[in-house]
């Protein structure tokens, strides 16, 4: 009996330890914003607490749109890192910008700002993606850039673009029936992608299919309309891409703009003579 009291004993002393130590965590790992925008980021990995001015992180391309314009202000914990997010334009248009913890700073750092304005029903989707050397503190105190964990960073990227513009490309193009499968890549990886492999004469045609299965996953018409939107950027006269969007947009319920998409796949088959008879029916019922 007293052998098992012990062993009560020290559970139970494990579990307050466990416990307390987590509440401990909570406490002192927190950011609290101040009435006039200023916020106070407070940890144990830190002697002093952090006062962040909002208006002083580098949140450029939120900057260029609005100036110094914000609908929303926020910093928070996520996984060990540091988050700050700016939104503008009713929300529609946001800016995250990445920190992680160095030890050897004892701080923060900046290692990846990522910039979205996906209004879909207006037809624009804008993504930016901007990785940094690991060299300004959630502060702005400046050091010596981290050439490692750069590299680190650049090379898991390129892996994960290789595996979708190769693997991931294979796979989809030989799945039959495309409406169950997941496509779990964001369009910070599709960005990326682009900006590795541009799309030009030699990749337009992937691109393209690559779009084109996307639009066949599960929930992945917005990303597929952001790569056909990509393309017609490149390529404004390719006429099966206006098909293609068209059909993303019908399918997800946005006819005016699915329409004005037909009537552009119409026009460029009449001016670049090619046969009509190979326009599918739905599309002249749709484009009326």
């Amino acid at each position: 009996m007293m052998v098992n009291f012990l062993k009560i004993s020290c559970l139970i002393v494990l579990f307050l330890s466990i416990f307390l130590s987590a509440q401990k965590q909570i406490k002192t790992d927190a950011v609290v914003q101040s009435s006039n925008g200023l916020f106070t980021i407070t940890s144990n990995k830190i002697v002093a607490p952090f006062k962040i001015n909002f208006e002083d992180l580098p949140m450029e391309n939120l900057k260029d749109r609005m100036g110094e314009t914000f609908d929303g202000k926020d910093i928070y914990f996520l996984n060990g890192d540091i988050v700050a997010l700016g939104s503008c334009c009713a929300f529609k248009a946001k800016e995250f910008l990445y920190y992680k913890y160095l030890p050897v700073y004892k701080n923060w750092v900046l290692y990846k700002s990522y910039y979205e304005d996906i209004e879909i029903v207006d037809g624009i989707t804008d993504i930016k993606v901007t990785y940094y050397p690991y060299s300004l503190g959630i502060n702005s105190k400046e050091y010596t850039p981290n050439k490692k964990l750069y590299l680190q960073d650049s090379i898991k990227n390129k892996t994960t673009i290789e595996t979708i513009f190769n693997n991931e490309y294979e796979k989809m193009r030989n799945t039959k029936n495309l409406k169950s499968y997941n496509f779990n890549y964001s369009y910070e990886n599709l960005f990326l992608l682009i900006k590795e492999k541009p799309i030009t004469n030699n990749t337009l045609d992937k691109y393209n299919n690559l779009a084109f299965y996307i639009a066949q996953t599960k929930e992945g018409s917005f990303k597929a309309i952001y790569l056909y939107n990509e393309i017609l950027d490149k390529f404004p006269t390719r006429v099966v891409t206006y098909l293609n969007l068209g059909d993303c947009y019908w399918n997800i319920g946005i006819e005016d703009l699915a329409k004005e998409n037909y009537k552009k796949y119409i026009a460029l088959m009449k001016s670049q003579n090619k046969d009509l008879k190979k326009t599918p029916q739905q599309v002249w019922e749709r484009a009326k």
